[in-house]
């Protein structure tokens, strides 16, 4: 925050800082003290001056000036018995008070006092410093983090590398920060402006004190722009920012506590307004083959222990000439992805569903996930075609056969992969995203990406554990699912991809080594730490050198 005084008296300035507090904030005052409720709890301020007081209550109503705020004090100082010294020293403490609370104030800029502001900064933690720059003469420049969205009539300007938001009221602070999309200096682009060239020049300074615009820093090196010239900026070369994009690193700050004053958690936004997505998703018409239900006594007589699985787990890319049967498809689903049990409210609120129990985790225990499965090859029982799974009724469902839908997932996965032929079998992971949404603010999609993760490696160790190839794909092709399902992709749309496939002789007898089997890193040489060999062990094999 500006040490400066806050109030120029300069009406030469047609620029007019304005102030106001959150509108979050609750204010209370009391004799000479005040109780502030806010976010991030409960600020009681003693022994406040005429001034303070005055200035913080006319603050709750909005952005105000504070020329206008403390004006009536100021008149008295000029009225019989007025004290200069008394005036100076509640000034003073108006100035300590502001820089102790400004995590709580909005700071606004109009061209005159009577007019709405054209920017406001709000801070959004209670970490959020605001200190204009003194020399705004270098050229300035939209910093590469920041983006633009829509929010009641305004457009707010936002940032991960910021504390605060920046609200752009009016369209010449939309035009101006446009402007700034290439670097240029703030004297410049205040005369290429409608508004007076102080108020340009102020606004440059609010938005780069809100972390929105850089400067370039004198002496930097010649930067990389049009033609390899033209100045440089220091989160360009920043060697932490370099390998984030903008929506990345928005994405990381806006779904974790820390960096924002959003909403997050479970606070039920939508509650009232719409439905939730039922618990468990309409099963699609269409022919249907039940799977095969593995018996628990035989697999706790047969199956690898967690710790074998774990050590021996790996992704495969290569496979056996052979479909994975229908009931190898069976068993796996079944373990890793069925409904294990539906929880309902007691009979006399109605008995209605309200949660499902499966193998693996999920937030909330919402469930949003849905597995459909594109067999590349078939087995007889089950042939080459697109399946959603029912984990529910434990079947397969055929939704398509066409062949183009099925070629285009199935290419789509093998160059994810980097397979020189399509895999046998692909399942596709979906998400009913209200399931998600419906209950959660600012969490709810990283909380299906998690979801996947976890999902995924379930599968993976069954699937180890089975003796099959997996392997996660790191993305896929959303339009192509979702016109290959059937789906609305802004309703319910692919977030996860696993190949899958009968596991080579090759690759069974090397699935207990530590080396990566990845197209083209075949010649890595492994250098063992942390008991590497226990793939090996847990295999009944011996070490080198035993």
């Amino acid at each position: 925050m500006a040490t400066e005084s806050c109030i120029t008296g300069d009406p030469r300035v047609r620029q007019v800082e304005l102030w106001s507090l959150r509108e979050d904030v609750d204010l209370e005052l009391d004799a000479d003290q005040a109780l502030m409720r806010t976010p991030w709890g409960v600020v009681r301020l003693k022994n406040l001056g005429t001034m303070a007081r005055e200035a913080l209550r006319r603050m709750t109503f909005g952005p105000v000036s504070l020329n206008n705020a403390v004006a009536s004090r100021l008149k008295d100082a000029e009225g019989p018995g007025g004290s200069a010294g008394e005036i100076r020293g509640e000034l003073a403490q108006l100035h300590t008070l502001l820089n102790q609370l400004q995590y709580l104030v909005v700071r606004s800029l109009a061209v005159e006092s009577t007019d709405p502001p054209l920017i406001s900064v709000v801070p959004m933690t209670r970490q959020a410093v605001f200190t204009l720059p003194d020399d705004i003469s270098m050229p300035a420049r939209l910093s590469r983090f920041a983006s633009m969205r829509t929010e009641d009539g305004s457009l707010i300007l936002e940032s991960a590398m910021s504390l605060h938001r920046v609200v752009l009221h009016s369209p010449e602070a939309a035009y101006l920060v446009s402007s700034l999309a290439r670097p240029c200096t703030a004297q410049d682009l205040a005369r290429a402006q409608g508004l007076p060239e102080e108020a340009v020049l102020q606004i440059v300074r609010y938005l780069v004190a809100a972390g929105m615009v850089v400067l370039a820093q004198s002496g930097d090196p010649p930067g990389t722009g049009d033609g390899g010239a033209g100045p440089s900026f220091a989160e360009d070369r920043d060697p932490a920012l370099i390998t984030w994009s903008g929506r990345d690193l928005l994405f990381h700050t806006r779904s974790r506590r820390g960096r924002h004053d959003e909403p997050y958690g479970a606070t039920y936004p939508f509650l009232g307004m719409v439905s939730p997505e039922p618990l468990l998703k309409t099963v699609p018409e269409g022919p249907r083959v039940e799977l095969y239900r593995p018996p628990l006594e035989q697999l706790l007589v047969d199956d690898m222990s967690l710790t074998a699985a774990l050590e021996q787990r790996r992704s495969v890319r290569c496979y056996a000439d052979a479909p994975v049967t229908t009931d190898q498809l069976g068993e796996l689903l079944y373990r890793s992805a069925r409904v294990r049990a539906v929880f309902s409210t007691s009979e006399k609120d109605s008995g209605r569903p309200i949660a499902t129990s499966r193998p693996y985790p999920s937030g909330g225990a919402a469930y949003s996930l849905e597995i459909y499965v594109t067999l590349g090859r078939g087995d007889g029982t089950t042939d080459r075609g697109i399946y959603y799974y029912d984990p529910h009724g434990h079947a397969l469902v055929l939704v398509s056969r066409n062949e183009n839908d099925v070629r285009e997932l199935l290419y789509a996965a093998q160059t994810g992969a980097g397979l020189l032929a399509p895999p046998p079998v692909l399942l596709t992971m979906t998400s009913r995203f209200s399931r998600m949404s419906w209950k959660y603010r600012g969490m709810w999609y990283a909380a299906i990406l998690k979801e996947v993760g976890v999902l995924q490696q379930t599968l993976y160790l069954v699937s180890t554990a089975m003796g099959l190839a997996p392997c996660a794909l790191g993305g896929g092709d959303s339009d192509a699912a979702a016109r290959a399902f059937g789906l609305d992709w802004r309703t319910e749309s692919s977030v996860g991809e696993f190949i899958l496939g009968p596991c080579s002789q090759e690759e069974g007898d090397a699935r207990a080594g530590a080396a990566p089997t990845h197209l083209g890193m075949r010649d890595l040489v492994a250098q063992p730490v942390n008991d590497a060999d226990w793939a090996v062990r847990c295999r009944g094999g011996s070490t080198p050198g035993s």
